[in-house]
């Protein structure tokens, strides 16, 4: 369990007990809660299991009306992300009174919708691949290095959230079709090894980032405030890549010793194997 008491900031909230029935019904990305709880990050998972749940009305309708299921579909996509972004009502679980900027950044609040249209997004996604819609332009490395380069650049500069899933939806397209330098990359040793334990880096996160903003209070070369913490270039890469660095060992010892034994034992009692199982 997290214990978090860092009063007046509303992290005593994250623990609430009376959240411990919403987690395990998975509801906990439908605003049940008005604050993220527990592990911070499974609000994902609740996205994506009731995703889960209405992917076979989904396929049902793409393989009978597929034009019209195209359109509404993507019609669809494009209302639910800005309806996050502009239309519901969001609050900030900290300061009711703090105007939420135009972002889609929901997790416990609406992460549900986000999660479907993400995962509906990937649905026609996969009938462009399918189509063989533009298959050469996104096979080229040049576009990868492009997007690639124009993503992180969106990124720096803070540009508006909808062109992230523009540009995520192509990346995905071109990891998808490539079959260039950037396949043989990916198809490395670390980054096959990284891909292995990302779920448990993803779930394993919240835990180190809390010690490290409340459990550590004072770090060599970091000026501390009430709010915000500063730091030299040099010094910050340095923690930063210290950090990586812990949480990659962290993740690693949650793969083997919690995710991957949980799996097989589930799978040997409930079900078949469906999963790839690593060494």
């Amino acid at each position: 369990m997290i214990i978090l008491v860092a009063a007046g900031h509303g992290w005593n909230m994250i623990d609430d007990p009376k959240a411990i029935p919403a987690n395990i019904l998975l509801l906990h990305s439908f605003e049940i809660n008005k604050i993220f709880t527990w592990n911070v990050p499974s609000w994902s998972i609740s996205a994506e299991w009731w995703a889960y749940m209405v992917f076979p009305v989904l396929a049902i309708f793409i393989y009978r009306r597929k034009g019209l299921a195209m359109m509404v579909l993507g019609l669809f996509v494009v209302l639910a992300y800005m309806a996050i972004m502009y239309w519901l009502p969001r609050h900030d679980p900290f300061d009711p009174t703090a105007i939420v900027p135009h972002d889609l950044n929901a997790t416990f609040d609406y992460g549900f919708l986000r999660g479907l249209a993400g995962f509906i997004s990937g649905m026609l996604l996969y009938k462009g691949y399918e189509a063989g819609i533009w298959n050469r332009f996104f096979q080229s490395d040049v576009t990868a290095l492009l997007l690639i380069i124009i993503t992180i650049l969106c990124m720096h500069f803070g540009v508006n959230d909808f062109f992230y899933i523009i540009l995520f939806i192509a990346l995905v397209y071109v990891f998808a079709l490539n079959n260039g330098k950037l396949h043989a990359i990916c198809n490395g040793r670390v980054l096959q090894y990284l891909g292995k334990i990302s779920y448990s880096i993803y779930l394993s996160s919240v835990f180190l980032f809390i010690i490290v903003t409340l459990g550590i209070k004072k770090l060599p070369g970091v000026t501390y405030k009430e709010y915000s913490h500063t730091a030299g270039f040099w010094t910050g890469l340095g923690y930063c890549i210290a950090f990586i660095i812990i949480h990659f060992g962290l993740s690693s010892l949650t793969y083997y010793k919690i995710e991957k034994p949980c799996r097989k034992y589930i799978n040997a009692k409930w079900g078949k194997e469906t999963m790839p199982v690593y060494a």
